[in-house]
């Protein structure tokens, strides 16, 4: 497909327009990531308006703390917060949000391969050439470490996906220093444009930046308690808008703070157990003792 140096709608190929080059299914995971972005793409090639397929440019983290509720999501939010649950040491929130976050937007871009949708992605989560060039397996392009994916990628024999993935979630920390309940905002006291405050820098596009240099932005005031996580409303409460619809369930959407500190890859962590499985790729991430 890129020999021709097209992509498949005949475009000239630029870096925001290149997708991996990905080889079969090599494991459960790989076989949903395939099989979704094959569909999405079919579904482009028979018509289908591609900002349906896409879907909003967030995912719904609504969903994520409550699976029970009636299902509203997006496909796009629903098959990686679905994913998610298959991986249960992923447990702390600010780890499963910042996951469900990257990963989205990685699967949004490879669905509608746009400067735009490029251009969302934080710039360690953009391909490697390693990743253009290399065939590999497609869980490795959603690793957030560059040179971690390098060194996987053209490492051989490939790195197995039941072999890394314990170490690797087990010990994943975004490292966020306020209490794991303000990584979301509900929706009604969130900024109106749910992209930026005036505490934190932003891109041209909106997107909150928290350079390397800077300290982590301070999150808003922790609402009453110390609850690990948001919790739903139960009309008890006069936060979050609560008294305009009492009983209903709020919206919740990303603290632009924590969206700052995820896209810091400065931020991301692994533990002592993730080293002592694999020593040898412990240079290429960030280890942290927890």
């Amino acid at each position: 497909m890129h020999s021709s140096g097209l992509d498949f709608n005949g475009r000239p190929l630029e870096a925001w327009n290149t997708l991996p080059r990905t080889i079969e299914a090599t494991c459960p995971l790989d076989s949903l990531l395939l099989d979704f972005l094959a569909e999405r793409h079919a579904q482009a090639a028979e018509g289908a308006p591609i900002k349906t397929l896409v879907g909003p440019p967030y995912p719904d983290f609504t969903y994520l703390l409550n699976p029970e509720r009636p299902d509203q999501s997006h496909p796009l939010s629903k098959v990686f917060t679905d994913i998610l649950r298959t991986f249960p040491d992923i447990s702390g929130l600010p780890e499963r949000v910042a996951v469900l976050y990257i990963m989205f937007l990685v699967m949004r871009w490879q669905i509608e391969p746009t400067q735009e949708n490029y251009e969302r992605l934080p710039d360690w989560m953009t391909p490697r050439p390693s990743q253009l060039f290399t065939p590999h397996p497609v869980w490795n392009d959603y690793l957030p470490w560059p040179r971690l994916r390098d060194h996987i990628i053209t490492d051989q024999p490939q790195q197995a996906f039941d072999n890394f993935f314990i170490p690797y979630t087990t010990s994943l920390s975004l490292n966020w220093p306020h209490s794991p309940r303000d990584v979301l905002l509900p929706a009604s006291s969130a900024p109106a444009n749910a992209t930026s405050t005036p505490s934190i820098n932003t891109t041209p596009s909106g997107i909150p930046v928290d350079p390397a240099t800077e300290a982590s932005p301070p999150a808003p005031a922790t609402q009453d308690g110390d609850s690990s996580s948001p919790k739903a409303d139960d009309g008890s409460s006069g936060d979050a808008g609560s008294s305009a619809n009492v009983g209903a369930e709020p919206e919740w959407v990303i603290n632009p703070d924590f969206e700052a500190h995820l896209r810091n890859i400065e931020n991301w962590s692994l533990g002592p157990q993730f080293s002592a499985a694999f020593p040898d790729l412990a240079t290429y991430v960030k280890i942290k003792d927890q």
